[in-house]
């Protein structure tokens, strides 16, 4: 049936078409999930702090995995992001819980043993929400969050 992937140059050719599909869906599909993280004009950010680390506690499946220095958290003046670091992250992190934008009236506690620091929130479906996030600065997040 897929004799013709036998022949070296067929066979080139699929791998390097399943790539350019790979990418382009990582890519467009990342930049629509980025779409969300735009700062509008009358926001200051309070506290920004790249190559975080963290995980979700939604299920045993986010618990395990998470992401290692590759998650972006922001605190603006209304706001909580925590997101990808590059587009492809961001939409990896909406499939395992770590893509939030939530306003800071729904941010319900934060806790900092060290350089962890869990979140608890409502996200946009009213559903419980608690991340923990591994932080160089979790006292400036804790101030900036203000909870």
């Amino acid at each position: 049936m897929f004799d013709w992937l036998q022949t070296p140059g067929a066979f080139a050719a699929f791998s390097i078409l399943v790539l350019c599909l790979n990418i382009a869906v990582f890519h467009f599909g990342g930049r629509k999930a980025e779409a969300l993280f735009r700062v509008q004009p009358n926001e200051t950010v309070r506290f920004r702090e790249r190559g975080a680390s963290g995980h979700s506690n939604r299920s045993i499946i986010t618990k395990a995995g998470g992401a290692s220095r590759v998650l972006e958290v922001v605190v603006t003046n209304r706001e909580l992001w925590i997101k990808g670091i590059w587009p492809m992250f961001t939409l990896i992190g909406t499939k395992y819980d770590l893509t939030h934008k939530v306003p800071l009236s729904k941010v319900r506690r934060t806790a900092a043993k060290g350089k962890i620091v869990a979140v608890w929130f409502a996200d946009a479906s009213g559903r419980e929400c608690h991340v923990e996030l591994k932080l160089k600065d979790t006292k400036g997040f804790v101030s900036a969050i203000g909870r």
